[in-house]
């Protein structure tokens, strides 16, 4: 079974994934591989062509300012997607196909915007508040308030989310709560 689990920046996928990856579910963090993929090879070539030089340093790609050009610029962000995503589909695609156990879980933010829900047979999505989004994103990634509610509005709403998936979790606040909810549908899954 491959399951994703989505949802907007500062949710708490990544803790809903460790909680999965404690009861034996394989976790695909869809993030790390994305870094991958644009790190070499062809992908950096159409990074490349596609944002300039400008988002290199020392011919290093840097991800603050490719964040910086694509979440100012909506279009931009579309075609930047565009040109990334199927390279990290690839690299997800072989993962899965190299797993042999049971249950895999995307840990995907971009899950519908990448295609990678295709590949699932169930989607989870954990929401928050935009409150706690605002702050837990402006506390983990160091950023200021405008870059962060910059960042919120060029993703999709929980509304979205809660339409498209087919379990949500809610994660406003109370942590016990919950990691014993992820800890339940993890075992329910599986």
């Amino acid at each position: 079974m491959v399951v994703g689990l989505t949802g907007r920046s500062g949710a708490g996928k990544s803790v809903a994934g460790t909680v999965f990856a404690e009861h034996g579910w394989y976790v695909i963090d869809c993030d790390a591989e994305a870094r991958a993929a644009t790190d070499w090879g062809d992908c950096l070539a159409a990074i490349r062509r596609l944002l300039g030089d400008d988002v290199f340093t020392n011919d290093v790609l840097d991800r603050a300012l490719v964040a910086k050009a694509v979440f100012s610029d909506l279009k931009l962000k579309s075609e930047y997607e565009a040109t990334v995503f199927p390279f990290i589909l690839k690299r997800i695609n072989e993962l899965i196909r190299g797993h042999s156990g049971n249950g895999t879980l995307l840990n995907a933010p971009t899950l519908f915007e990448s295609g990678a829900n295709k590949l699932c047979e169930k989607i989870i999505a954990v929401t928050a508040d935009d409150d706690t989004l605002t702050r837990r994103i402006i506390s983990r990634d160091n950023l200021s308030r405008e870059n962060a509610l910059l960042r919120l509005s060029a993703q999709k709403s929980d509304e979205f989310f809660r339409e498209h998936a087919d379990i949500i979790i809610d994660n406003d606040g109370d942590e016990q709560a919950f990691l014993a909810k992820c800890s339940d549908i993890a075992k329910q899954l599986k």
